[in-house]
């Protein structure tokens, strides 16, 4: 949600390191206190310095692990300023785990950072996450309809464990033929959904209103 708003990941990841360090950089000391930005790339080349040295400085009573999820949403100086830091952290006590979708992200395709590529879960992870998520084993024909539903994807299995029956989960009736879809999927597809030019949107709304007139709802 704040994705169009210069500094709002700076501002989350330094917030917290107030309590680990007596050194804040200007720029990031600006940052905290709400000043309105200036994004050129003078600033931007600030940011990233004064974020090194927060990070190494932060780090020097005890090892420090940085965790941002959704790096694509980021707004663009923050990012840049992160992948400034994370490039310069070669002797410092300083791990970073940065997650983002499938998509291109210019700042960190430019890093080359290593890079893991987490693939769809195959029948037997399905089965060992939704025994998870249920607290009891499923039965197979339910692991595998889930499975091939969900194309694999963690969340999806988890979300349909929680909306579904028990009956259901056990094999003991069928699952419906429309399964149920969880706030966090909608969520995450009305994102994407923002992200897309006006024309397309509109598009899709005619898409979706034909097949739900057609074939009940989606």
């Amino acid at each position: 949600t704040e994705a169009g708003l210069s500094l709002a990941m700076l501002s989350m990841i330094v917030r917290p390191l107030v309590d680990v360090t007596e050194y804040m950089p200007t720029e990031l000391a600006r940052v905290l206190a709400g000043a309105p930005p200036d994004v050129d790339g003078t600033d931007a080349f600030a940011l990233g310095a004064g974020l090194l040295a927060v990070l190494s400085d932060a780090a020097k009573s005890a090892p420090l692990l940085l965790l941002l999820d959704d790096v694509h949403w980021s707004d663009e100086v923050s990012l840049r300023a992160v992948v400034f830091a994370l490039r310069r952290l070669d002797r410092d006590s300083v791990g970073a785990v940065l997650a983002l979708r499938d998509v291109a992200v210019p700042s960190l395709d430019a890093a080359q950072f290593s890079a893991i590529e987490l693939r769809p879960l195959d029948l037997s992870g399905s089965g060992s996450l939704l025994e998870s998520a249920c607290s009891r084993r499923l039965p197979s024909e339910v692991v595998l309809k889930l499975t091939e539903v969900t194309a694999g994807n963690p969340l999806g299995l988890v979300e349909l464990a929680r909306l579904l029956p028990d009956d259901a989960l056990e094999g003991t009736s069928p699952l419906p033929e429309v399964l149920p879809v969880g706030d966090r999927i909608i969520d995450g597809y009305v994102q994407q959904i923002s992200d897309l030019p006006s024309s397309t949107q509109r598009a899709l709304l005619v898409v979706a209103t034909a097949v739900e007139e057609n074939s009940g709802p989606i």
